[in-house]
């Protein structure tokens, strides 16, 4: 006999156990960072069974800035089962649970980062998000300095202010980024400070840009950087190389959309510096209706669009959007213009791929004006998004 039920206080023992044995050790900094500053109770739920709590997860609430409008979602993240409970269920339990529990308090789709895209796709997630994984020798980086700028390392006790300023500027043009407030901006600041460190640039007219790194083992490790100009990427480059005394290689993490390699002074760099896409994040809507309401369009048009979904089967909806607008979404028993599945529709509307490039790849079906309407009113956007935890 198990049951899904919401985490208290004295599920915290168990939960620390399964994230020691999943993901980091409890001696580690991350560890303690996580369960003193983020680790909430009631923002778990958990299996129990006969023998104790046998799978959990934490459910993290989130404001995404999807195609330039603020929308709550729910961020799972610390997904394990214990060895000799594996294979019994409890994973997907818990991940229908985290849908109804996000969707009651008014959170329509959920992401997460997944370990292994075969445990998530059966459920209807899918990946919305990748990020370009860069590394390279550092003597193989080439660097001129860059006049002007002054760089200084930051602790817990530094103004956040600079980096939101850096961080809005780095988001400017994408979606699917996370809002940060200046309470989230202190946490942030004290989760990186806990592993590495954290660097800001200034040059004359102000911040110029940030990154978060570690460096272990002869690595560099850059976690997180907001680097909005050619300037500010080429101190980043410059910064990277002057750490030949201490580490050996440098790795670092750009959106997908991250087109500096056509900065890179030397073509050697192209040829010495490795380049692979990291899925990073999926999606899973919970409503359908309420999710969609909340993203505007970038057109007019009304579409009838059918969404498989493996827990609810196919529900069909009516579409009526008008230019810059949240549509209206109503359910209908309308002829579907557009199928597809509940996964895809999730990557469509967050801006991962548009209309067209889904059906190219098998996961929408429709006919060529319905697509071209659908493409239109949800076109592909810039997205991105480097939240950890």
């Amino acid at each position: 006999m198990s049951e899904v039920r919401q985490g208290t206080a004295q599920d915290r023992a168990a939960l620390e156990a399964l994230w020691d044995y999943s993901f980091e050790a409890r001696t580690t900094p991350f560890f303690r960072f996580y369960f003193e500053q983020c680790y909430r109770p009631a923002d778990t739920l958990v299996v129990e069974t006969q023998a104790g709590v046998a799978a959990g997860l934490h459910l993290r609430p989130t404001t995404l800035i999807v195609r330039g409008l603020p929308v709550e979602v729910t961020y799972i993240v610390g997904l394990a089962t214990h060895p000799a409970a594996r294979g019994r269920g409890y994973a997907r339990a818990l991940l229908a649970a985290a849908l109804k529990a996000g969707t009651a308090q008014g959170r329509y789709a959920n992401v997460l980062m997944p370990s292994s895209m075969s445990l998530y796709r059966p459920y209807g997630w899918e990946l919305w998000c990748h990020l370009w994984r860069r590394e390279a020798r550092l003597r193989d980086l080439v660097a001129p300095p860059v006049a002007g700028v002054r760089s200084a390392w930051l602790d817990a006790t530094a103004d956040t202010t600079a980096l939101a300023a850096v961080y809005a500027a780095y988001t400017a043009h994408r979606s699917g980024y996370a809002r940060r407030t200046a309470q989230d901006w202190r946490r942030w600041l004290a989760g990186q400070l806990a592993e590495g460190h954290v660097i800001a640039l200034y040059d004359a007219d102000g911040p110029l840009a940030y990154w978060a790194y570690t460096l272990t083992d002869g690595v560099i490790t850059v976690g997180e950087q907001a680097t909005p100009s050619p300037r500010a990427r080429a101190a980043l480059r410059y910064w990277l190389t002057q750490h030949t005394s201490e580490a050996e290689r440098a790795v670092w993490y750009a959106p997908a959309d991250d087109a500096a390699y056509f900065g890179w002074r030397d073509g050697a760099e192209q040829t010495y510096t490795v380049n692979r896409t990291l899925p990073w994040m999926t999606v899973r809507i919970a409503d359908v209706a309420c999710w969609w309401a909340q993203l505007p369009a970038a057109a007019d048009g009304e579409i009838v669009v059918a969404a498989d979904d493996p827990w609810a089967g196919v529900t069909h909806w009516q579409v009526t959007a008008r230019q810059g607008a949240c549509p209206q979404v109503t359910p209908t028993t309308r002829a579907a213009d557009i199928r597809l599945d509940i996964g895809a529709l999730g990557t469509l509307l967050l801006g991962g791929l548009d209309a067209a490039a889904l059906a190219r790849e098998g996961r929408l079906e429709g006919s060529a004006p319905a697509v071209a309407s659908l493409q239109r009113m949800y076109p592909a956007v810039c997205v991105y998004n480097m939240e950890w935890y």
